[in-house]
């Protein structure tokens, strides 16, 4: 019959204050972001590592699983249409600001230089609104590039928020066995030292000095 493990191959991430960072159990840098199992028999295993090594396909895999009383099926139909409205919105916020640089291009400007004079004419047959009314398309331009920036801003972030909910971590193989190998180590060390402690695990010393001085008559 197998062994049972002591904690599943299963990890949530979980984020401390930057003051208690520890060192990373990958490169030992100091990191806020620590792994925690989320099954365990006894204490859960929990390690310290820098977010960066999440993305490395050698170390860990991700996978979905569905929280208590929520369906992963209207999970992933919800992120999926977070994702669309970013890739709408990028397309917005591109377009508009493509159009915020041509305006503000150093070419235009320099066409504006060598072409003031003529267009000064052509500007005072025009209506004095004209100018304004460019001015309002500008700042209207600029306006809805700020608010298309926000409003991805907050879909990204729903859409960080969303991913973590569901999201775990499973260690590659040989890290796993290095997680378990440091738990029995722990676990033997503690027993050894439970058994030093104890005194009736040794042979009683008492008359040991009486009948020394007697061997000594």
């Amino acid at each position: 019959m197998a062994q049972e493990l002591p904690f599943n191959n299963l990890y949530k991430l979980r984020r401390v204050a930057a003051d208690q960072a520890k060192a990373c159990f990958i490169c030992y840098k100091p990191s806020d972001v620590v792994l925690v199992t989320v099954v365990s028999k006894e204490k859960p295993d929990f390690f310290y590592l820098c977010k960066s090594h999440l993305e490395d396909t050698h170390f860990c895999s991700k996978l979905y699983f569905e929280s208590v009383g929520t369906d992963l099926q209207s999970r992933e139909a919800q992120l999926n249409q977070l994702k669309i409205k970013k890739v709408e919105l990028e397309k917005r916020l591109f377009k508009l600001e493509d159009e915020e640089r041509k305006k503000q291009s150093a070419l235009n400007k320099l066409y504006d230089m060598v072409t003031g004079d003529k267009k000064k004419k052509q500007k005072d047959k025009k209506d004095d609104n004209s100018t304004t009314e460019k001015d309002n398309d500008s700042q209207t331009n600029k306006n809805s590039i700020l608010e298309i920036r926000k409003s991805l801003n907050d879909t990204i972030q729903q859409i960080d928020n969303k991913s973590k909910e569901y999201l775990h971590y499973q260690l590659d193989s040989s890290f796993f066995k290095s997680r378990l190998k440091k738990y029995y180590e722990a676990v033997k060390s503690q027993q050894r030292l439970q058994f030093l402690s104890n005194e009736s695990n040794f042979p009683s010393t008492k008359g040991l000095s009486k009948l020394t001085q007697q061997e000594n008559v």
